[in-house]
């Protein structure tokens, strides 16, 4: 190549490489904010048409510009990559700080509901009590009637004053007779009235403090149930990125729930969807590779602890008697025991307080989310390990099919109230049913709850 061929080429290089940068950088850049290093789409560009004959005989100056060009990229994408690392940690904290804050707000409703439950049983008692008193008072009351009476017409026919004759007295006799025995039993009757009169107050005034701290923990039980609403909305708020995948699996699951009748081979077919879109997969094979290892019974408990974890905090073969009940009340029909229809139950039935919340047990993904048959609203979270727990009888449920949710977290509410008679004599009240299942097999899920519960 001739010196002024090449020369020629070398300008015009030396025009398209500046083209080349003010083409990438935007107006503003190009107007005053020279030092801002910007991103270059192809940075190949920079020395388009020049020869390596040509690129040497660059001059000093040129060099050193792409140079500095080629370094503020670097530094610029360096930077841009430490802050995507510092959102992603950002990110990461800001989950654990609201799974935290979850948590702890599930467990002060559960607390409440609890202590309503408790205030509601010691104003039936109080009521009761109230009732029998008052029977006793018009008992009472009646007796002492009669004794009034018949002092009335002892009155009307009063004893001689002066004894004349034999029966004169002998109706002094019985008249005396009968003071002496009528004015004990009146004064006892009305000792016994003035004590019951007494109770009564008593009775009373207890029954209006209790009502009292049952409106109170009313108005805060609601408050907590909106602060969780409000939780729930965050979090849902937070999984948006994640929404492309719930979606594919939300339609997924409603695709096979219609075609499928049997619940084992539902759970077959959503669990290889969920395991090939979330978390679930990795975790099974680090199962089956024996990468987790047994907990020391100190670790296991610690391990709840961390409520940014997105796998399970503890195998669940290794959670028994750490288990939480997903909701507050009385287990009404246990795993075995007989219906009125003389059917075995496959799982338990926990009689709850209307609209109470329901959490989940474990730490799990969600499999199945949704209407299903005879079951209703159920939801189904796979904890690995081919362990699964079902929940049936809620309302509404709150997370979505893929999402990892944690042991003791909101995942649904109760309704107001059950078609079918409460056992305790109460007024009808919702039941939710609990089943685990192991390899598809209902199994007894005494064994995992905590100590304290089991009792129950």
């Amino acid at each position: 190549m001739s010196t002024s061929l090449r020369a020629t080429v070398l300008t015009v290089s030396r025009v398209l490489a500046v083209g080349a940068l003010l083409a990438a950088a935007p107006a503003s850049a190009q107007e005053g904010d020279a030092d801002i290093p910007l991103p270059v789409p192809n940075p190949e560009r920079l020395t388009l048409g020049l020869t390596d004959e040509d690129k040497q005989d660059l001059g000093a100056d040129e060099a050193r510009a792409l140079y500095k060009q080629h370094e503020r990229q670097l530094d610029r994408i360096q930077g841009e990559r430490v802050n995507v690392e510092e959102t992603v940690s950002a990110t990461e904290a800001e989950r654990a700080r609201l799974n935290e804050r979850l948590l702890e707000v599930a467990r002060k409703s559960a607390d409440s509901e609890n202590r309503l439950t408790a205030l509601e049983e010691e104003m039936a008692k109080l009521r009761e009590e109230e009732a029998a008193i008052r029977k006793q008072l018009r008992d009472q009351h009646r007796e002492i009637g009669d004794l009034l009476a018949v002092m009335q017409r002892m009155g009307r026919e009063p004893p001689p004053v002066m004894v004349t004759q034999r029966e004169d007295a002998l109706r002094m006799v019985r008249s005396g007779m009968l003071l002496n025995s009528f004015f004990p039993a009146l004064k006892s009757r009305a000792d016994s009235l003035a004590a019951r009169l007494s109770e009564l107050t008593r009775v009373l005034t207890e029954k209006q403090q209790r009502a009292e701290q049952l409106a109170a923990e009313k108005e805060e039980l609601e408050r907590l149930r909106t602060k969780t609403r409000d939780l729930i909305a965050e979090k849902r708020q937070r999984l948006k990125q994640q929404r492309a995948r719930l979606d594919a699996l939300d339609r997924a699951a409603e695709r096979h729930a219609a075609a499928i009748t049997d619940l084992g081979q539902l759970l077959k077919t959503l669990d290889k969807e969920v395991a090939a879109r979330t978390g679930l997969g990795e975790y099974e094979e680090q199962l089956q590779s024996g990468e987790i290892v047994e907990l020391k019974p100190r670790a296991k408990k610690a391990a709840f602890v961390q409520p940014g974890r997105m796998k399970p905090a503890v195998p669940f073969a290794q959670a028994k008697g750490l288990l939480m009940l997903p909701a507050s009340g009385p287990i009404v029909r246990d795993f075995g025991e007989q219906d009125d229809l003389g059917i075995e139950s496959k799982g338990v039935s926990i009689e709850t307080r209307a609209r109470a919340q329901v959490v989940s047990p474990a730490d799990g993904w969600v499999s199945y989310a949704g209407e299903f048959r005879s079951y209703g609203q159920l939801l189904i979270i796979n904890a690995g390990g081919g362990y699964h727990i079902l929940l049936a009888g809620m309302e509404e449920i709150y997370v979505r099919r893929g999402q990892f949710v944690l042991s003791g977290e909101p995942v649904a509410s109760m309704g107001e109230a059950s078609a079918s008679e409460s056992r305790s004599g109460r007024e009808a009240r919702p039941s939710l049913y609990v089943e685990f299942r192991k390899n598809e097999k209902p199994i007894d899920p005494k064994p995992w709850w905590a100590s304290e519960l089991a009792k129950g």
